[in-house]
């Protein structure tokens, strides 16, 4: 079948320059200046730092991390109440896929919208559809998420 031709009859082991190369592109992912440290999104939100990290735990904000000293950043679409609830619905439904394939999926162009990012397109009249759509392309079962 067609399928049968897809599958590889090896497990693909990246090399140590493939590994590099991808740390090299997820420390410019996460310096990019739409990448905020905890101090200026708390500032740009009109939170304190401490109200913020509150919120990080309780899995309202999407945060990115590096590892060692550079902290977290906190992508600026959730700035915005719609591209905030959009974040925090998805982490809710999607708990077990890491930060970086949401944060992509969330700020990279997609075609279901026109070549826009969800983060981009969110709003108060389409948040529940996005949400349903974006969970089916990560593979979820789709329902409505209680937003209220």
């Amino acid at each position: 079948t067609a399928a049968a031709a897809l599958v590889s009859d090896s497990v693909w082991q990246p090399t140590e320059g493939d590994i590099q190369h991808g740390r090299a592109l997820m420390l410019s992912a996460f310096s990019h200046p739409s990448n905020l440290g905890v101090v200026e999104f708390a500032r740009l939100a009109g939170k304190s730092r401490a109200q913020i990290y509150n919120d990080i735990r309780a899995n309202r904000y999407l945060t990115l991390t590096m590892g060692g000293r550079r902290g977290i950043r906190l992508p600026d679409f959730q700035l915005r109440p719609e591209g905030q609830k959009l974040a925090e619905s998805i982490l809710m439904k999607a708990q077990e896929v890491d930060a970086w394939t949401l944060c992509a999926l969330l700020t990279e162009p997609n075609e279901a919208l026109d070549g826009k990012s969800p983060a981009q397109t969110a709003n108060v009249k389409n948040l529940d559809q996005l949400v349903r759509m974006l969970l089916t392309q990560l593979g979820f079962e789709s329902g409505a998420p209680d937003l209220g």
